[in-house]
C-alpha cells in the first residue's frame, strides 16, 4: 500500500513493535495519519483489503514454537490460538 502511494516501505524492525497495535498503529507508522485524519478510513480499508490477500504469505513460527506444540500434544495438553485479528 505504501509503495502504491509513493511512500517508503518500512523494515520488519520498524513494523514489529507496531504490529500488535493493528491497522491504526501500522498506518500511523507508514503514513503518519491517525484515526482522526479525514482520509484514515480510506487508508484503513485499502490496508485491510491488501492484508486479507497476503497476510500468510511470509508467515513463519517463532523459534521453538513447533517443538513446544509437539510437546503439548505428547503430554495431552490442549492448546489454542488467540489473536487480535477481528473477523471481517
Amino acid at each position: 500500500v505504501l509503495h502504491r502511494h509513493g511512500l517508503p516501505e518500512k523494515s520488519m524492525d520498524e513494523i514489529r513493535p507496531q504490529a500488535s497495535h493493528g491497522a491504526s498503529g501500522l498506518l500511523k507508522l507508514g503514513t503518519g495519519i491517525t484515526p482522526d485524519h479525514p482520509d484514515y478510513m480510506q487508508w484503513r480499508k485499502e490496508f485491510l483489503d491488501e492484508y486479507s490477500r497476503c497476510y500468510a504469505d511470509q508467515t513463519i513460527l517463532f523459534d521453538g514454537v513447533n517443538e513446544m506444540l509437539e510437546a503439548l500434544v505428547q503430554r495431552g495438553i490442549q492448546w489454542g490460538i488467540i489473536t487480535n485479528k477481528p473477523m471481517r
